[in-house]
């Protein structure tokens, strides 16, 4: 047999990982590829008379400290936001010197990342992760609306998704339909789609009829392009549907499939389109004597494209059209700072965009493959949602800040921490970040029947063991300083401290004046208070208090200008005392 690599080392204990890998490693080691784990290295530790030294020989089960001494080696940073909390780690981070330091980025990463920044500190970078984005969700809404009875809720959603095909002002009148009386074809259905040819003959006919002064023409492309609207009102919600407990065949799913693939690649080809022109028009502010000729050949591209009635190429047009008269009018006066802040945010919401359409048609084309290689030549509603659930991408990544070079080192969880650091930083260590204990649905005569066929499930145990081994490790990662920060809330819930405070607490047998003493909040890291005595000094400077207006007791306002007040029960108290900003 071929060898085929040399060693394969994990991470995680062999135990914890899927049935499936475990086979994959004995078949590994049958061809003579050794298997093993490597365990991190984490052998340096802070002094054995610290707060810290004595906490990690309680944790490697060498002796049980009696307290804590506030040396300063051991921080429960406390504060009530994430953003409070922010600058002070931070300027903590800075404050450090030439410290190996590392961040353990427990949630809540943005309030972090921009403080970095403010202290010009090198950023770690913000993505956010989504199974929910607009465009994720216009394939599973397309399948969803070829079964009948069509939910109206799920049809309420796709005409009102953004980037979806009906974004804009068809998505509002049919969602106005679909408000006033739930279902398709209904007499205010029927108003609506009128409604919305009418508006678009009228658009387009006067738009044309300016520009080339041909009524007629303009008159004909006109209905042309409301023709194409309604056909693909038509063709995305009026088409005849399949029982969802009969099924549908798989040729109809094809279908379905195919016209979501073409409308996200047209709404790609405008996204690319839409990228080019906004290089043109930062090369024009470069350039201002190339101003008159990107501007002609926008002109030229939005003329190209109102010559098309499909709806894809009318919506194009528009926003060409209205792209360059932007750009002629704000160019002369954006300059500077400013216009360079706001062409970064426009070129990366463009690239947010694509990057979504993109994920969209990636998990179209797997559930058209998927489709393609299905045995069944039937699909009921239930085995379509198992299919298109299996062939999907899961969560779509969003990057919100990009990570910058010379940064400090930062880790995403517990137990991607391997080696030690001088001065380890937990941030956002609270209770919810951790994961949870799965249900196990499986009895014990169950789980062995299972196992005598070949069947290995994972073992819950052995998985909550091995997440409790890297909380363990972020404590034994430190040499020097270990900082616990723990906010009190954060998008207006309330917080508690992880579980590893709790086994901190119980190892070193603290009490509540040894917590006291370990533990500072920012108004004391500033004035340098209390534990903060044994921190380095943080460059701060203060700042004369801002000259507010005096404060009034009572505003008397004419009653009749603040309209009818609304009848209120008295469940409406609710939102009022437990809104997530509460104001009591």
């Amino acid at each position: 047999r071929i060898r085929p690599w040399k060693a394969l080392e994990l991470a995680e204990e062999r135990a914890a990982w899927p049935g499936l890998w475990q086979r994959l490693f004995a078949a590994l080691e049958a061809c003579g590829t050794p298997v093993r784990v490597r365990e991190p290295a984490l052998s340096a530790h802070a002094p054995r008379d610290s707060d810290l030294g004595r906490l990690q020989a309680a944790l490697r089960g060498e002796a049980a400290p009696e307290g804590f001494g506030g040396d300063g080696s051991l921080v429960l940073l406390r504060g009530e936001t994430s953003w409070e909390l922010s600058q002070a780690v931070a300027a903590l981070l800075a404050s450090a010197g030439e410290a190996r330091r590392v961040v353990v980025r427990g949630g809540d990463p943005r309030p972090l990342d921009m403080a970095l920044a403010a202290q010009g500190l090198a950023r770690h970078g913000v993505e956010s992760r989504s199974v929910w984005r607009p465009a994720l969700q216009l394939l599973p809404l397309a399948v969803e609306l070829l079964y009948t009875p069509r939910d109206p809720y799920r049809v309420l959603e796709l005409v009102t998704l953004p980037f979806g095909p009906f974004e804009g002002f068809v998505g509002r009148r049919l969602a106005g339909a679909l408000a006033r009386a739930p279902g398709i074809g209904g007499r205010a259905w029927r108003e609506a789609k009128e409604a919305i040819a009418n508006a678009i003959a009228a658009r387009v006919e006067s738009r044309l009829a300016a520009e080339r002064g041909d009524a007629e023409a303009a008159r004909a492309e006109g209905l042309a392009a409301a023709t194409a609207r309604l056909e693909q009102i038509a063709e995305w919600l009026e088409q005849p549907g399949y029982d969802a407990n009969a099924g549908a065949p798989r040729e109809a799913l094809i279908e379905v499939t195919q016209r979501v693939t073409s409308w996200l690649q047209g709404r790609l080809a405008r996204a690319a389109m839409d990228a080019k022109r906004a290089e043109a028009r930062d090369a024009q502010r470069a350039a201002p004597t190339a101003r008159a000729a990107e501007s002609a050949e926008a002109r030229a591209a939005s003329d190209a494209q109102r010559a098309d009635p499909t709806p894809m190429a009318a919506e194009s047009a528009e926003a060409t059209a209205t792209d360059t008269e932007r750009t002629e009018a704000t160019a002369p006066n954006a300059h500077g700072a400013e216009a360079a802040a706001m062409d970064t945010e426009r070129t990366a919401t463009r690239a947010h965009e694509r990057a979504m359409l993109g994920a969209a048609l990636a998990q179209a084309n797997a559930f058209a493959e998927a489709l393609a290689h299905d045995p069944h030549e039937i699909l009921d509603l239930v085995a379509a949602r198992q299919l298109l659930q299996e062939v999907s991408l899961g969560p779509a990544t969003l990057t919100l800040a990009r990570e910058e070079a010379g940064r400090l080192d930062w880790v995403e969880a517990p137990s991607g921490l391997r080696v030690s650091r001088d001065v380890v930083v937990w941030w956002h260590c609270v209770n919810g970040t951790q994961s949870g204990a799965p249900v196990d649905p499986w009895r014990r005569a169950e789980r062995a029947a299972l196992a005598k066929a070949g069947v290995k499930l994972p073992d819950v145990r052995t998985l909550l063991a091995a997440e409790a081994a890297g909380w363990r490790g972020v404590v034994l990662a430190a040499k020097q300083r270990l900082v616990l920060v723990v906010p009190s809330a954060a998008q207006g819930e309330r917080l508690d401290p992880h579980p590893i405070w709790d086994e901190i607490v119980a190892r070193a047998n603290a009490t509540s004046e040894d917590v006291a003493r370990i533990t500072l909040s920012t108004e004391h890291l500033l004035a340098r208070r209390g534990l903060a005595e044994k921190l380095p000094e943080l460059p701060a400077r203060a700042l004369a208090p801002l000259a507010l207006p005096e404060a009034r007791p009572a505003w008397n306002v004419d009653g009749h200008a603040l309209g009818t007040f609304a009848r209120y029960t008295a469940t409406s108290l609710g939102p009022l005392w437990a809104g997530p900003f509460p104001w009591f």
